[in-house]
């Protein structure tokens, strides 16, 4: 009788926790709501995918290398172009041109702009490092929120301060955000939701729309594996040899990758795959773009900054934009070539600008990208590791504790129209 009992109270106990996650899932659940799966998408995509347009978007995809990672079917990666052009086609005017409104007219009229440069995908990379709470290869990161599995989200206020799978959570914001921005509603934007604790918010709405830029996620984990008891510290980096400055003829007022550019990159990949070979690269790879001081036939002075200009309204701070996306576009090339080599790529870099270096107005030497080697390189940082227990073995094994989420901002927009060439330089 007391077996029973027991039983009973067992299956009692069990089928409470159970209807209780059940509960949990009615009231507050989320869902990822799922990819669409279409083969008209996913043939087009893969017809554009092989084309030069798309490097930026193919460095994106290459972190997507996790087992069971949604973005490695490319049906999945095929829908997320087509969600930037559905939400293009439903909120600018003539951006597919008039009428188009069936699938089979966006994707059509999509992906032939996407390849004969009418359209232009913009991918635009930030990186944050997390600290995973593992040592094992289910990376935690801590959040306000629990992720039961990849496509579904529990908002109960009792997990306000929880753990989850990194790649489970970023899975799920990748799904969620594809679909809320096709459909012009809120999405998760992972850099506006970290609390002062420490924890990323997901009790909240997904509250970001924003009807120009889908918002992707990938993580990288950066672990090194040593048979050691004791925690230890690497140098990584060494002294260079070589300066990394490489021209920049990019065509006046374009940032696009033109061919002269193309084989400055293919040089900088060349150096760099030599200089920073595999686990000696930064976590945060800086490169500097010059520009001259000459736009619109006038001169501005010289100045410098770190990132985006925001909201560029006058001439010279259009010219810094230029500047800075020009630096983008080259660190994408550049980490794109050096995957394609069979390096780990250069995930998460710094771009900084500078307008009229050499002091010379509207000077040739002033157009040119410097991957900053003595910065990078010079002063060897020391990369700590934790010592952690491995069941079966005798021996203490070594490991890094450190990651990283990288946020993609997605956009299309229509290529700018061809710059009228500039007056020479007095």
């Amino acid at each position: 009788m007391t077996i029973i009992k027991n039983f009973e109270r067992f299956v009692n106990e069990n089928l409470e926790q159970k209807f209780q996650v059940f509960e949990d899932e009615i009231n507050l659940g989320v869902s990822g709501r799922g990819y669409q799966a279409n083969e008209l998408v996913r043939e087009e995509y893969s017809k554009w995918l092989t084309t030069p347009a798309a490097a930026q978007f193919r460095a994106f995809i290459a972190l997507q290398e996790v087992s069971g990672n949604p973005l490695a079917n490319d049906s999945n990666q095929a829908d997320i172009i087509y969600s930037l052009l559905k939400r293009g086609q439903a909120t600018k005017k003539g951006f597919l041109g008039i009428g188009k409104t069936t699938e089979t007219d966006i994707v059509k009229a999509g992906f032939e702009a996407l390849k004969t440069d009418k359209l232009k995908l913009n991918v635009v990379q930030g990186v944050a490092e997390y600290v995973p709470r593992s040592a094992a290869e289910t990376w935690k990161v801590r959040i306000a929120g629990s992720f039961p599995s990849s496509s579904y989200l529990i908002r109960e206020p009792k997990y306000n301060q929880y753990v989850t799978d990194a790649y489970k959570m970023i899975a799920f914001v990748n799904e969620f955000n594809t679909e809320a921005f096709r459909n012009g509603t809120g999405q998760y934007v992972l850099s506006k939701r970290l609390r002062e604790d420490g924890y990323l918010d997901f009790l909240s709405e997904a509250d970001v729309v924003d009807q120009n830029t889908l918002y992707l996620y990938a993580s990288k984990i950066k672990g090194q594996v040593a048979a050691s008891k004791d925690v230890v510290e690497t140098p990584v980096g060494g002294e260079p040899e070589a300066t990394g400055k490489y021209g920049a003829e990019f065509a006046v007022g374009s940032a696009e990758i033109n061919p002269a550019v193309q084989a400055e990159v293919d040089k900088a990949a060349e150096f760099v795959a030599a200089k920073f070979p595999a686990g000696s690269v930064p976590d945060k790879f800086q490169l500097t773009s010059g520009a001259s001081t000459e736009w619109n036939k006038k001169n501005y002075p010289q100045t410098s900054g770190t990132g985006a200009v925001a909201n560029p309204a006058t001439d010279e701070q259009k010219n810094q934009d230029l500047a800075y996306r020009r630096g983008v576009a080259f660190a994408n090339a550049l980490n794109a070539k050096l995957k394609e080599k069979g390096h780990p790529g250069i995930d998460g870099y710094v771009v900084n600008w500078a307008i009229g270096r050499s002091g010379q107005q509207a000077n040739q030497a002033d157009r040119f990208i410097d991957l900053e080697v003595k910065k990078n390189e010079v002063a060897p940082k020391k990369q700590a590791s934790i010592s952690v227990s491995q069941t079966g073995s005798t021996a203490t094994q070594v490991t890094t504790a450190k990651g990283q989420i990288f946020e993609y901002q997605l956009s299309i927009t229509a290529a700018a129209a061809p710059a009228a060439p500039a007056a020479p330089a007095q």
